[in-house]
């Protein structure tokens, strides 16, 4: 099944199928962290992966990028499926696809040197000059906004963590990437700092025409850089299809509720919103039967209970799994 919401005149750039990742947990107990989950991401084109802290959000990046194994389940790279090579061929890949993560300043190294950490994708790829390394390497500080000369044998820990995260997208695309994975890219950040980072993605996406998964539990941070949204909770996925469709009638009542819990500029503090999700995630350890996000919707019935929804498809381009969506719409 195609998750798309605009044709592809080509297979898609990424291609996720029944993806499962489970761990060993306390007493012998099996978490699981993702469930059969499947979505495409087609050749420039930004989805945004949303849900709540402990849904598998961060966990399914892992797995894209292969740094997480999957127990089960495709993860298909242009054609490639990651799961299937060794780590010769994998180190091969990975060098279209980069990571961003939440971190800015842990992510770094603190004993390198900016001009260095910039650098070592290039360095370990290898095939380029140590003049050509550095040129690429000033040009890309330059293109995140700072002036290599004053930043080139400075350590991260002299940086904000703004700074850090520039530095960090410096280090993802030097190797030209057509893929970038953002995990959280900017939840620790000042708010006034990621509305400019989200800028500078913009900008750098526009400038280098990468693909991009971007993970995220705000809504109101993806809205504006993202092409489709899949909403996902407890390992499975809610509802998937274009951003301005998802945000104006969400079908799936997981995602009404996430789009509820949105404080507007016209929320007063202290506002209660009507509506909005209630109660607290399952344990991964044992998720309800049937639909997962029955213990906590005011639309379950018995058949929630009983199976687990199939996905169905709307006009508008998107897939939604709820048995009785005509009641949440």
């Amino acid at each position: 099944m195609r998750n798309s919401s605009i044709p592809l005149v080509k297979p898609p750039l990424l291609s996720v199928r029944d993806l499962v990742c489970e761990f060993n947990g306390p007493q012998r107990a099996r978490i699981s962290a993702v469930s059969g989950l499947s979505f495409d991401i087609g050749h420039g084109e930004t989805l945004a992966l949303v849900g709540e802290s402990g849904c598998g959000k961060s966990t399914t990046g892992r797995a894209v990028m292969q740094l997480q194994q999957a127990s089960s389940g495709q993860v298909v790279f242009d054609t490639v499926d990651l799961t299937r090579l060794d780590s010769k061929a994998l180190r091969a890949v990975r060098r279209r696809m980069q990571m961003v993560f939440q971190d800015p300043i842990s992510s770094l190294n603190p004993r390198r040197a900016v001009g260095d950490i910039v650098a070592e994708p290039l360095v370990i790829a290898g095939g380029k000059s140590p003049d050509g390394i550095r040129h690429a390497v000033r040009e890309l500080l330059e293109i995140v906004g700072f002036d290599p000369d004053a930043v080139w044998r400075r350590r991260p820990h002299e940086f904000s963590g703004g700074q850090c995260q520039r530095i960090s997208l410096a280090r993802a695309l030097i190797a030209k990437p057509v893929l970038l994975i953002c995990d959280e890219p900017v939840s620790a950040l000042d708010v006034s700092v990621q509305a400019r980072i989200l800028n500078l993605l913009e900008e750098l996406k526009e400038r280098f025409h990468f693909a991009m998964l971007f993970i995220s539990h705000d809504l109101s941070v993806v809205r504006n850089v993202s092409d489709r949204v899949a909403v996902m909770y407890l390992g499975k996925l809610c509802e998937i299809g274009p951003t301005e469709a998802i945000f104006k009638s969400p079908k799936h009542p997981y995602t009404q509720g996430l789009l509820k819990s949105i404080l507007s500029p016209h929320t007063g503090a202290g506002t209660v919103l009507t509506e909005a999700l209630f109660g607290e995630i399952p344990s991964a350890t044992s998720p309800p039967s049937g639909c997962r996000f029955r213990t906590r919707c005011k639309h379950a019935q018995a058949v929630c209970a009983e199976r687990e929804p199939t996905s169905y498809s709307t006009e508008d381009g998107r897939y939604v799994s709820c048995h009785f969506p005509s009641l949440a719409a």
